[in-house]
């Protein structure tokens, strides 16, 4: 194969291209869409090997095309790189197979099982049961169908036939994209996992005598937990001689609750009755 030249390096960075004809090299692709030469061993200028940023190899190592997964400048197509790298449109065709010329099976047919939350889902293929109830696009009820024909729809639909009640008699199908029904399953856990949690609460201990930074850093940490949606229990224990500072404990536990007002609000009463004051701030909603 020809070697690239730095006029060729700077054109292909020009458009779009990959720069290092020795990275692509380095890592060949195992799946190769795109263009390629109808005889192996044939031979292609290296500007666009380098426009490509890849190209498609047997098994045997003979050159056989370039791989185009990689998206093309706007307003590009193949012809267009055909013809900057000099070659003819009637030199290359189209193509879809692995680099051994395994033809790349359809995805919708694919007979791979695939899981939801930890549960097999069928889709498509995998589906066997005679007949189904189908939920359109919007979810809304098609009635009984066949299977095949269900599939026939979603085939034309350009979306899956997910199968999401198999207990139910029929089984219930959904016309949906199998991503983005899994991702509205798991995400629909987390957020069920998240509420059964409930409101976390978080403690926060002072003293009746509290210097300034120790007060700062307890308010900086009471805002934050707030912010991030708990509550926060605020307590302040009296023993021995420092029963004597219960009204300058009041007043700071006061102003602590009044500092934090921007984020959060007194949840039940302040507890000034026993030699533990106690308040519980919840945030603002």
């Amino acid at each position: 194969m020809a070697t690239t030249s730095l006029a060729q390096r700077q054109q292909a960075r020009a458009l779009g291209g990959r720069p290092s004809r020795q990275a692509a090299l380095a890592q060949p692709p195992r799946l190769s869409r795109g263009l390629a030469s109808p005889s192996s061993g044939g031979t292609l200028p290296a500007a666009a090997v380098v426009v490509a940023g890849a190209y498609k190899r047997s098994r045997t190592m003979e050159f056989e095309g370039f791989d185009l997964r990689s998206p093309l400048p706007p307003s590009r197509d193949t012809a267009w790189l055909l013809s900057t790298a000099g070659v003819g449109d009637d030199d290359y065709y189209d193509y879809d197979e692995y680099d051994d010329g395994t033809p790349v099976p359809d995805e919708w047919d694919s007979m791979d099982p695939k899981y939801v939350n930890g549960r097999q889902v069928q889709v498509n293929r995998q589906i066997s049961v005679a007949k189904v109830r189908v939920q359109g696009l919007d979810r809304e009820d098609m009635g009984v169908l066949a299977s095949d024909e269900a599939r026939q729809i979603a085939r034309e639909e350009g979306v899956d036939l997910v199968m999401i009640s198999p207990d139910a008699s029929p089984p219930v199908c959904r016309l949906v994209s199998f991503s983005k029904y899994k991702y509205e399953a798991e995400r629909a856990v987390k957020q069920r996992q998240k509420a059964s949690k409930g409101v976390e609460i978080k403690e926060l201990r002072m003293r009746p005598v509290t210097e300034q930074h120790d007060y700062a850093v307890k308010l900086k940490q009471a805002q934050q937990f707030l912010q991030k949606g708990a509550k926060v229990k605020v307590a302040m224990s009296f023993s021995g001689r420092e029963l004597r500072f219960k009204d300058q404990g009041k007043q700071l536990m006061l102003r602590f609750v009044e500092d934090l007002a921007a984020v959060g609000k007194i949840d039940g009463a302040i507890n000034f009755k026993t030699s533990t004051f106690s308040v519980t701030m919840a945030p603002n909603k």
